[in-house]
């Protein structure tokens, strides 16, 4: 008869997910455009940014082995909001805490990464999933046991003998650009 064991060791887990973390440079000056965008949408683009902070500061205290973040990590894949995530992630790290992240729909060649500048927004730069990759090898991707040939798909073993599927599930290749020559973002 074999005997199998699962796990060589516990292992506490915490989950965020839709972070769509905002990064504070990205609120030029307050206005009409952000107060339109407001009042359709649920995001709090103002609060963002303290929310992850005081997110870190709790999972720190849970005293968690495992974090798993599963998409929409950024407002809408601006490049500065996944800056800004990967930076406020650290901590987690630096206690050896494990982070997983995969991509949302929003995080990836999003032709809605914007900033508010009172009454106008302006583009901003977004992030492919090469980008993706290189800024979150520290949270997944660097130490995967395998990697999925055309996704940003893993499997990473975080503790021995558990492993985990993260599935990128995205199409944001067909996501569209004026400024390659689209009609329409």
């Amino acid at each position: 008869m074999t005997k199998y064991t699962i796990f060589a060791q516990k292992a506490r887990i915490g989950v965020i997910t839709d972070l769509h973390y905002t990064h504070p440079s990205l609120i030029v000056e307050k206005g009409k455009a952000l107060d339109d965008y407001l009042s359709q949408d649920r995001k709090l683009l103002l609060e963002s940014d303290a929310i992850l902070r005081q997110t870190m500061k709790q999972l720190l205290q849970e005293n968690v082995d495992i974090v798993f973040i599963p998409g929409d990590l950024t407002k809408d894949g601006e490049k500065v909001s996944h800056h800004g995530v990967a930076q406020l992630l650290q901590p987690l790290r630096r206690q050896g805490i494990k982070v997983l992240v995969i991509p949302g729909n929003h995080d990836i060649n999003n032709p809605n990464a914007v900033s508010f500048h009172g009454d106008v927004t302006h583009k901003e730069a977004t992030i492919s999933a090469d980008d993706f990759e290189t800024i979150y090898t520290d949270y997944g991707y660097g130490d995967a046991v395998s990697r999925d040939a055309c996704s940003l798909s893993y499997v990473s073993e975080p503790v021995e003998g558990f492993r985990v599927l993260c599935i990128d599930s995205n199409k944001y290749d067909e996501n569209k650009f004026i400024s390659n020559g689209d009609e329409a973002d």
